[in-house]
């Protein structure tokens, strides 16, 4: 069905035009945003805001002027295996306008509605600064991702970070194949992407990646210190030169907008 619907453009991928969007759908400048291979859609970021692409239409200015698919259109046929072309995809990339992200105060409705280890957890992910964020597989990572902040989406080399050089070294033992033990942990982990990616799942199950939805990133940092100064701690030495190791929540906080949901949730009382 997929080709079918995709078919109804092979006269026009010849035009100048259209090489040129083709071209441009391989930038990474056009990473979609979510692309849904069952039901053949996505969405992408434009200038003009957020686009819902199909096979056959998409909501960008480009395409209802021309008629003819524009590089919304071409990603998402690469996406789906209709195009066969290399890519660059960087989520970094992606700029995603304020306007577009869910309220900081509804994001924190929904987390307070997880469990505290679920919480915790998230707090972790959004400390790691990268876009593939390895997490160990339990139910309190399954809740944090129903809840929509996160999504699963393994990656290897993300997976392979979490495992210590010793332990990949280990694994690897199991299989019947030929390699350098004393290889830098770097290198270690290229080496598997390289020559086992296939049986990288099943040896190293315990853990996967997640990546933060698009309509969380832009308050990410303002989630994140809500969640610090909900669970870290500060450690300082009192005028007597006692070690003191205080939770945050009860030393003094900034009087901020991340405060007040705090104190909202019955968290913290100002001093």
């Amino acid at each position: 069905m997929n080709n079918k619907i995709w078919d109804k453009w092979r006269d026009v991928h010849s035009e100048n035009e259209q090489v040129k969007r083709l071209e441009s759908a391989k930038s990474a400048k056009c990473t979609p945003i979510q692309i849904f291979k069952e039901d053949c859609y996505g969405y992408f970021q434009g200038s003009s805001g957020r686009h819902e692409t199909f096979l056959d239409s998409c909501s960008c200015i480009d395409f209802n002027r021309r008629k003819r698919p524009c590089k919304h259109m071409y990603r998402l046929a690469i996406e789906l295996n209709l195009i066969y072309s290399d890519v660059n995809s960087d989520i970094r990339q992606i700029n995603i306008p304020k306007s577009d992200a869910i309220p900081f105060s509804d994001a924190i409705k929904i987390i307070e509605l997880l469990d505290e280890d679920s919480q915790r957890i998230l707090l972790g992910i959004l400390n790691v600064d990268a876009y593939y964020r390895p997490c160990i597989k339990n139910h309190s990572l399954t809740r944090l991702i129903s809840s929509g902040i996160v999504f699963e989406e393994p990656d290897n080399m993300a997976i392979l970070s979490h495992y210590p050089r010793n332990e990949i070294n280990s694994r690897i033992s199991t299989l019947n194949v030929s390699f350098n033990k004393n290889m830098r942990h770097e290198k270690l982990i290229d080496w598997c992407i390289e020559n086992i990616s296939d049986e990288i799942p099943e040896l190293f199950f315990e853990v996967t990646s997640v990546v933060i939805q698009n309509t969380y990133k832009p308050i990410e940092n303002k989630i994140k210190r809500y969640l610090s100064r909900k669970y870290d701690t500060s450690q300082y030495f009192d005028d007597n030169g006692n070690f003191i190791e205080l939770r945050k929540i009860e030393t003094e906080l900034p009087d901020d907008d991340i405060t007040n949901l705090l104190i909202k949730y019955g968290h913290y009382n100002k001093k």
